[in-house]
């Protein structure tokens, strides 16, 4: 019986010690290797509106680091990571109305969203204190697998490409709509507090690096912009005053009329869309 607890006992330390070499390993990797973007004066960042609304190519310095589903929780601890990383002295942030829903919640609470959000920040979120009845058992297992198993030469699983598409298929208006504002009780779903907390951390983070950002409501199908609840655009309206009010800016084209062609689907532009976003963007901006 003694022998055979040796045994395991030396088999645990040699498997914790392995696993501990591995975190270290990744942990090193991952801090000696700069992010796989180039320098640029302008970050474009957010969710997937900014990302097919933006196109980079037509700014002079411009990076687009927008991620699909992402919510700001997201995108402020990626700032957070590349500010201390890379220069920006402009962000251009994605700022909709599904920006504050609720629905951004769910990311990181139900089953289909939450380990996409974990695998993307395992190695530069604070879990633990975002506010939120976050699943940590997911958590920990993505943390196990990128690691604790082998050393893994890419831990940048948060920063993406910017792609399009000519697509143009505008028949899913309904359900973006019930998904965005929605609960699975057809009621409004709300705001998200947290969502709007991380928002404003973003806009601070920016104000203490002395980054200049502008917020961006990129349009959306006319349709779509109709069945957003009135509730959520009078808190929007209301957010974007309070923001403007304090010194940011606020560029808001949801309402701006697109022809049905420039569109990838009811929240999305396709490529046509964006060139012309774009252009619209810059002559704001510059």
């Amino acid at each position: 019986m003694k022998r055979f607890i040796k045994k395991i006992s030396i088999f645990i330390f040699i498997l914790t010690a392995y696993f501990l070499v591995n975190t270290v390993l990744n942990y090193a990797i991952f801090n000696k290797i700069k992010p796989p973007i180039k320098n640029s004066d302008i970050f474009i960042m957010g969710d997937s509106h900014p990302f097919k609304a933006i196109d980079p190519s037509m700014f002079r310095s411009a990076t687009n680091l927008a991620m699909l589903m992402e919510p700001y929780i997201l995108t402020f601890w990626k700032l957070e990571y590349l500010v201390n990383n890379a220069k920006p002295d402009t962000i251009l942030l994605g700022f909709g109305h599904q920006n504050i829903s609720a629905f951004n919640d769910k990311k990181f609470i139900e089953e289909k969203w939450v380990g996409e959000m974990f695998k993307r920040s395992y190695l530069i979120g604070k879990v633990i204190n975002i506010g939120l009845d976050v699943d940590f058992k997911v958590y920990l297992k993505v943390f196990y697998k990128k690691m604790l198993i082998y050393p893994h030469s890419d831990h940048f699983n948060f920063i993406d490409t910017y792609s399009n598409t000519d697509s143009n298929q505008i028949d899913d208006i309904i359900p973006a709509i019930k998904r965005h504002f929605y609960n699975e009780d057809n009621q409004p779903i709300g705001i998200s507090p947290v969502q709007i907390q991380y928002l404003d951390s973003i806009l601070n983070l920016c104000r203490r690096k002395n980054i200049k950002i502008f917020l961006i409501s990129s349009p959306v199908h006319h349709e779509y912009f109709s069945l957003i609840p009135e509730s959520m655009k009078q808190i929007f309206n209301k957010k974007k005053s309070e923001i403007m009010s304090n010194g940011f800016d606020v560029i808001d084209m949801s309402e701006s009329v697109f022809d049905d062609d420039c569109f990838q689907n009811a929240d999305h532009l396709n490529s046509k869309g964006a060139k012309k976003f774009t252009n619209d963007i810059k002559s704001i901006i510059f």
